[in-house]
């Protein structure tokens, strides 16, 4: 797969940090919180535009830079997660990750006037391209803090008139009660934040917004919908279409294309993808006509809005019948009373088990949600080990925020429990 040099965006030149000629960007304010208190009071905000002021020298060298780097020569290299085994080293130049992050702007609801607020760490694309080169290339003001914690973050939130929250599903309910508690004013927040955060009025409907997908090896998202509207009824519960430039298909075990509305693997080609993996040749990464398998299972619709079915080594038999975990955890999350699923297969008698962690308000019963699942799956699909939980914060994660699965079949296996003997979450 190439791409031609030409039509890929330049790198972040003198033109671009120069407050003559961009004065956009020049005049953001990447602001950085150390997430920590002295005894003058509160955590300093710093400002990059102070810190690090545009000189002539620094022109200089970025005007240097721009003579000799080329948008495909290598930006970085930007390490997987290693949620399902060793993390690997993802190699972006410069044209694949600043279009990538370019096309995203606007589905993510940034722009000049923007002032995002983001925890991810630098080390990983959230971070990075999600928070550093976002704000960059939107001349938006990036907020964040060191080790985020309720009151010191909703301090910030509100000290700093944050308009667009892009944090942890669970850090963004946990920030909503302490909010109403101290009667924090989160008033600047706008649409496209988590909604946890946000006045009743300003929600979606469940599944009417995207949720943006990508990897690492995309640089990030590379499909979805701006996150302050709804999507068309038919594509509720989808990831939204895939971003300019970018082509996804649905692939058979086999490698070839199926049709709209079958299930199969992932696969991206396009000028955001990845340039290569450390220690692995191309002809290994990609598929003859130039598409990278991403591992994800997925379906188009007819409209073009990617619908995601979980990981292709997620996926596990039960008695010889092919269980889809993304499916389930759909299907669950569409009762009463359940607010988030997460599920695994675990051994249990020497045989897999669908086993579901489930997120509840109330205090459901593990037989009456069983039972309203038997409603819209086959029955092999129901879980028969259940956890209920009342908070997210239960759930196991790595440092990037992806599900642990080891963890979470450790946490099922010990702490889950068959249908018929437990009532409500514990707390």
């Amino acid at each position: 797969m190439r791409t031609d040099p030409a039509s890929a965006p330049p790198p972040l030149s003198g033109d671009s940090l120069d407050p003559a000629r961009n004065p956009i960007e020049a005049g953001s304010g990447v602001k950085i919180s150390s997430g920590t208190r002295s005894a003058h009071g509160p955590a300093h905000i710093h400002s990059a535009s102070a810190q690090f002021a545009v000189t002539p020298a620094a022109t200089e060298v970025a005007d240097a830079l721009t003579a000799t780097v080329r948008p495909a020569d290598p930006m970085l290299i930007m390490f997987t997660s290693g949620s399902r085994g060793l993390p690997k080293g993802v190699i972006h130049s410069h044209g694949n990750a600043l279009a990538a992050v370019r096309s995203g702007l606007t589905a993510r609801c940034i722009d000049a006037e923007t002032r995002l607020y983001l925890p991810m760490p630098f080390f990983w694309v959230g971070g990075f391209g999600g928070g550093i080169l976002s704000a960059l290339a939107a001349g938006a003001t990036l907020v964040t803090e060191e080790i985020p914690r309720p009151e010191s973050t909703l301090e910030l939130l509100e000290r700093e008139r944050v308009t667009l929250f892009r944090g942890w599903p669970d850090q963004a309910e946990a920030l909503a009660r302490r909010a109403e508690t101290l009667g924090t004013d989160l008033s600047a927040l706008r649409p496209g934040s988590l909604e946890a955060l946000l006045p009743p009025g300003q929600r979606a409907r469940p599944g009417a917004r995207a949720n943006l997908f990508g990897m690492t090896e995309s640089f990030g998202p590379y499909c979805g919908y701006p996150a302050d509207t709804d999507m068309p009824e038919s594509a509720h519960g989808s990831c939204g279409r895939p971003f300019d430039g970018m082509q996804v298909r649905i692939a058979d075990p086999a490698g070839h294309p199926v049709p709209a509305g079958t299930i199969g693997e992932i696969q991206l080609r396009g000028p955001h993808i990845l340039r290569g993996i450390c220690g692995r040749a191309r002809e290994d990464l990609f598929t003859p006509d130039g598409y990278y398998p991403t591992g994800d299972l997925g379906h188009l619709d007819d409209a073009g809005f990617l619908f995601y079915h979980g990981r292709r080594d997620d996926m596990f038999k039960v008695n010889g019948a092919t269980v889809y975990p993304g499916e389930v955890e759909k299907a669950l999350r569409s009762l009463d009373g359940v607010t988030g699923a997460f599920v695994t297969d675990i051994d249990r008698s020497d045989a897999a088990r669908v086993a579901a962690a489930v997120l509840v308000t109330g205090s459901p019963s593990v037989d009456r949600l069983r039972a309203a699942t038997k409603e819209i799956l086959s029955s092999f699909k129901v879980p028969s080990t259940w956890l209920l939980l009342d908070s997210d914060a239960d759930i196991p994660r790595g440092t990037t925020g992806k599900v642990d699965l080891a963890a979470l079949r450790k946490l099922l296996t010990d702490r889950g429990v068959e249908a018929g003997t437990a009532t409500a979450p514990p707390h």
